[in-house]
């Protein structure tokens, strides 16, 4: 089951607009943003500015056309997204980690988040029991989300569900250990992933990897590296250490 997000406003409160739209109505309502001073939301990426209408119209800092803006009914609903970190966006212009944001975060206890999306879409079982298992669906995946005839937003819950079923193994059979590092999309936070080694002995380096990043640079047909180095590049673990040992799974 998914983890429940508590909307800070009601759908009256606040409404998703295009950003030529909001600039025009901000117009209309004399406020210009060359000249404007705007209140900075916590993603850094967007301001809102306050109407003597006692609505605050939120515009992407760029003021890209393609980019949602918000309009809130008071000032009052648009303090208590900014205060939650949350603010209200149709899935359309959500990515894959900020929806699911908060399920990411307890993905080692929560297999949901990944192979629901592994088992819909390729029919694979995660998590994944041994390395073997992992090794043949990095096979599909890495199949799959090349596919350059499929557009990207349903190629990306593939890629992240693999990456965090990949990171999953890791964490149970070799040991890693496992922090998030909160960053934003244009609204929203997400939570990246990060492996580290808690045995230095395996690994050159004591760096932390990026779970997302690796995976996104598995999506490039540049990427032409086998399995053993995709989990390298996941765990710090070099295929001479993966080949002298380590734990497979049961």
């Amino acid at each position: 089951m998914s983890a429940i997000i508590q909307m800070p406003v009601t759908s009256g409160e606040c409404r998703v607009v295009p950003t030529d739209e909001a600039i025009a109505y901000l117009k209309q309502q004399g406020v210009f943003l060359h000249e404007a001073e705007g209140v900075t939301i916590p993603s850094q990426f967007a301001q809102g500015y306050p109407l003597t209408t006692g609505e605050v119209i939120v515009v992407e800092n760029g003021w890209r056309d393609d980019s949602p803006a918000l309009i809130f009914s008071t000032v009052t609903a648009f303090e208590a997204c900014c205060h939650a970190d949350y603010f209200p966006l149709p899935p359309a212009y959500l990515t894959w980690p900020e929806a699911h944001a908060q399920d990411v975060r307890r993905f080692l206890t929560h297999s949901a988040v990944y192979a629901v999306p592994l088992r819909n879409v390729l029919g694979l079982d995660a998590p994944f029991p041994t390395l073997a298992a992992c090794e043949a669906a990095f096979a599909r995946v890495r199949t799959y989300i090349r596919k350059k005839s499929l557009p990207w937003e349903m190629r990306e819950p593939i890629a992240f569900a693999f990456g965090l079923a990949a990171a999953q193994f890791c964490v149970v059979h070799w040991g890693l250990s496992c922090s998030f590092r909160k960053t934003y999309d244009l609204y929203n936070p997400y939570y990246r992933p990060l492996l580290k080694l808690t045995h230095p002995e395996r690994s050159a380096n004591h760096d932390v990897h990026d779970v997302f990043s690796t995976v996104v640079h598995l999506c490039k047909p540049t990427f032409k590296a086998d399995f053993r180095t995709f989990m390298w590049w996941l765990t710090g673990v070099s295929p001479v250490k993966q080949a002298d040992g380590i734990p497979t799974g049961k």
